[in-house]
């Protein structure tokens, strides 16, 4: 994966899951904004750190990863990484919330734009699963059941403000109340796409529930730089005059424009 390498998915990291929170939960305004891209590469880049980590897809609107085998994980017995004992309180808990028991079968899942590869669970599709999950109490009794056998989580959040969510309210786990169990809270926005109304409604939503973003990442897949909007006009004459094409562009990728801000 390409992000996997780049400089500001390791300056995301040290904010979050680098710093020591353990359940990161991404989001963002907007449908199509990257957030399973960005989950995908913040859960591998902990892999890389030599820790293990859980993927959770939560967005049941619009779903990304794809099963490709049962690891067998047997969630009742785990053991934390803090603890080899599992408490009786613990297992009565479980046993209190059979519907969601869906989340307890973590398994080998791959994006469907990729052929990265982590551990995850999926996202809830039934009815009754979903309405359960909208509890707090619920679901953050869930994430530490899972977090047992995991250093870290990372939770792959529906958007905050989109008319899907809007209009289906109760076919979906509102990113907003993940964002109250989850340690830390990443927004994902679409630079040039993304409305100003709708990052005021999202950031509204989450203060209601006293959260704070620790980082909001802007998307410049529609938001090309000067010097790549340069180039892509530059190649327009590679038809007509390609030897003055290739040195405008050699020209404007050796240029200061080149350069990340």
């Amino acid at each position: 994966m390409q992000l996997l390498n780049h400089c500001d998915l390791d300056r995301l990291y040290l904010k979050t899951l680098g710093a020591g929170h353990k359940r990161i939960a991404i989001t963002a305004c907007d449908e199509k904004s990257g957030v399973s891209t960005m989950a995908m590469a913040l859960a591998q880049r902990h892999l890389l750190a030599g820790a293990s980590v859980l993927y959770v897809e939560l967005n049941s609107f619009a779903p990304a990863m794809t099963a490709l085998c049962d690891i067998g994980l047997d969630l009742e017995n785990l053991e934390s990484p803090e603890s080899e004992a599992t408490t009786a309180a613990s297992h009565k808990s479980i046993k209190a919330t059979p519907q969601t028991h869906h989340l307890f079968t973590p398994m080998l899942v791959t994006s469907s734009i990729g052929d990265d590869v982590v551990t995850g669970v999926l996202a809830p599709q039934e009815q009754n699963h979903i309405l359960a999950l909208r509890n707090p109490t619920t679901l953050a009794k869930q994430l530490d059941q899972l977090g047992k056998g995991f250093d870290a989580i990372v939770i792959d959040c529906a958007p905050l403000c989109s008319a899907t969510v809007e209009n289906h309210a109760n076919q979906g786990v509102p990113a907003d109340l993940v964002a109250t169990v989850a340690d830390a809270t990443v927004v994902m926005i679409q630079a040039g796409v993304t409305k100003a109304p709708h990052l005021k409604r999202s950031m509204q939503l989450l203060q209601q529930q006293d959260i704070t973003p620790t980082a909001m990442v802007m998307n410049n897949q529609h938001n090309p730089s000067l010097g790549q909007e340069l180039i892509r006009q530059a190649k327009r004459l590679e038809r007509c005059l390609p030897k003055l094409s290739g040195w405008i562009q050699h020209k404007i990728n050796n240029s200061l424009l080149m350069l990340p801000l």
